[in-house]
């Protein structure tokens, strides 16, 4: 705003300011707008409407209404919720929806609801929520404020799944970008594995188990190494002792390191690496891999496709201890 446009707007301020101390024909000339409202309103009530202080109180009872406006809340920068929901068999959902509401009482309940398909590596939903900065009222019904709590649901063709897990019950703050990784099933039993996953195991234990009670978290049925809880996380079969995750083979090729596993499909990969086991400085940290011989490094997961994969990693002088971490 320019020197003169500051100097119109001010006396403008100081002109209407001034013609309260007027008459009221004189203010009404001067500001048509008003004057025309106020022509309307005195057709019904004309004994209001007359020159000096009685019109005056009625401009500055107007002047008083349109100070008393209260605003909306200022919107804030979305919260994102993202991350994964797994089926009761403990495989990651390629398809339904996931739905957020939240816990306000009354009846009109906020919700918001995602699709669930494949959208990266260990992510299947990705979910907006329109954040108010909660000091007044609310810019639009559908916001929502940090630190309010919500409910998560999961459907599958029309049916509700329920949710066994979920790591964010409440919403984050402005621009947040959050993981919530979601369980769907039931788990009567409370050991943190699905029930369907558990009745499946009890049909395939050849009559050792007769019920999910039996079924622990530590067990190790097939004698693998690798306890139940740990097959339900990598998505092999307890029953089943050929059936674990572990690397195939590792042999230096092109000049890098290649990790060959079995991978399963929609489960995400990744290599880590430390300088040795048993130390006081033991510190795994994610590597950086190729998934072809000569092809670019990545830092983000590999996604499996129930097949075998090989992963190059970068050659380096240092010993290092490599590990497979499946998610």
């Amino acid at each position: 705003m320019n020197a003169e446009m500051k100097k119109i707007g001010f006396s403008n301020h100081w002109k209407l300011f001034g013609r309260f101390f007027q008459p009221l024909e004189t203010f009404l000339e001067t500001f048509p707008i008003i004057g025309n409202f106020m022509s309307v309103f005195s057709n019904h009530q004309p004994s209001l409407i007359s020159y000096g202080l009685t019109g005056w109180k009625l401009c500055l009872g107007l002047v008083v209404v349109c100070s008393g406006v209260v605003f909306a809340n200022i919107p804030q920068p979305s919260c994102v919720l993202y991350g994964q929901v797994r089926s009761g068999q403990g495989w990651p959902m390629e398809e339904g929806r996931i739905q957020v509401t939240m816990c306000e009482g009354g009846t009109d309940e906020v919700t918001f609801v995602s699709d669930i398909t494949y959208i990266d590596a260990g992510v299947n939903f990705v979910m907006a929520l329109p954040l108010d900065d909660g000091r007044g009222i609310p810019y639009d019904e559908e916001s929502v404020i940090k630190g309010e709590a919500f409910s998560v649901t999961i459907s599958q063709y029309g049916l509700e799944l329920g949710v066994i897990e979920t790591n964010l019950p409440v919403v984050g703050g402005p621009g947040d970008v959050v993981q919530m990784n979601v369980t769907a099933g039931e788990d009567t039993d409370g050991d943190g594995i699905p029930d369907y996953w558990e009745l499946e195991f009890v049909e395939n234990s050849g009559g050792a188990y007769t019920n999910i009670s039996q079924i622990t978290r530590e067990g190790d049925f097939d004698g693998d190494g690798v306890n139940n809880y740990m097959e339900y996380l990598s998505g092999t079969l307890p029953y089943l002792d050929y059936d674990f995750f572990y690397v195939e083979d590792m042999s230096q090729r092109s000049g890098r390191v290649g990790v060959t596993f079995f991978s399963e499909k929609g489960f995400s990969y990744y290599p880590e690496a430390c300088d040795g086991l048993g130390t006081s400085s033991q510190q795994w940290s994610r590597c950086e891999f190729s998934e072809t011989s000569t092809g670019a490094f990545q830092s983000e997961p590999a996604v499996g496709g129930y097949d075998f994969r090989t992963l190059y990693l970068h050659m380096t002088n240092a010993t290092k201890i490599i590990r497979m971490v499946v998610d």
